[in-house]
């Protein structure tokens, strides 16, 4: 839920599958150091603590009437290659005047509501 990503080495893959699997206690698997440092990134979270109903709330959040969320792709030439990207960059589209002046005015209109 916090977005963070973390690489994990054989070691602590291994702990935390136990600990998944109900095998081991989280407790008993880690130093406190390594625990504070997961709890403070959002890995762990105390055992009071709903998620679902936190992923709720930013569900219903993200779809409110009051809130605009807009993702633009000015240009389809991305020259990042990147394996699993499914985008044909080949054609070479740019975002025009005509485009960009039609977002402004689909913004305007939202904002006037």
């Amino acid at each position: 839920m916090t977005g963070n990503i973390i690489e994990l080495d054989e070691q602590y893959y291994s702990k935390l599958s136990a600990i998944i699997k109900s095998e081991a206690s989280i407790e008993k698997m880690f130093k406190d150091e390594d625990l504070e440092f997961l709890t403070r990134r959002g890995f762990i979270v105390k055992s009071e603590v709903n998620e679902l109903d936190i992923l709720k709330i930013w569900w219903k959040k993200g779809f409110s009437q009051n809130v605009l969320t807009l993702t633009l792709e000015p240009t389809l030439r991305c020259n990042f290659a990147c394996t699993y990207c499914f985008e044909d960059t080949t054609n070479g589209t740019t975002m025009g005047d005509k485009e960009i002046q039609k977002l402004l005015r689909f913004i305007k209109k939202y904002m006037t509501e």
